[in-house]
């Protein structure tokens, strides 16, 4: 994308505290100097990570295997075009609200990214639609949840 003129910069935000994984990510942004403009900060609080949200233009949520993918729901509260990972359950919770790609494949991935920074109207439509998806998830509705099923799961266990 960057090849292709597009004023780009990729930032990451995250601990770390993993030191393998951390030495070999530090590596990769050294090797991407001067030819792709990439920021990491370190040790960003949590209550912090909102105001990266609120800057960005965009979301990338490129895993390949998660179970709840809380961060995906936090960029989509923060209204982000998100172009997203194809695997499950990323789109089970982004539903038709983003641009899905192969993680594993990175012209899937550039065009996906490519696709929302071109069309501004589905950019707009999809930011809209994720403020109203994330919605459906927050902690006091999990925990009601929950505590309703053991409820009724003890209620009936003792009938």
């Amino acid at each position: 994308l960057k090849t292709k003129g597009y004023p780009l910069k990729l930032i990451f935000v995250g601990k770390d505290d993993e030191f393998k994984i951390s030495r070999l990510l530090e590596k990769e942004i050294l090797s991407l100097q001067g030819k792709l403009d990439v920021e990491w900060f370190k040790n960003v609080s949590l209550d912090e990570v909102a105001n990266f949200y609120s800057i960005a233009d965009l979301f990338v949520f490129a895993s390949s295997c998660e179970n709840m993918p809380n961060i995906l729901i936090e960029a989509m509260s923060a209204g982000l075009p998100i172009a997203c990972s194809q695997s499950q359950p990323m789109p089970e919770f982004l539903s038709s609200s983003g641009v899905y790609f192969d993680e594993e494949d990175i012209n899937s991935i550039s065009n996906s990214i490519e696709k929302l920074i071109l069309d501004t109207n589905s950019r707009k439509n999809l930011s809209d639609s994720v403020r109203i998806l994330s919605e459906n998830y927050s902690w006091i509705k999990c925990a009601n949840e929950t505590f309703s099923f053991i409820k009724y799961n003890f209620d009936n266990a003792c009938k």
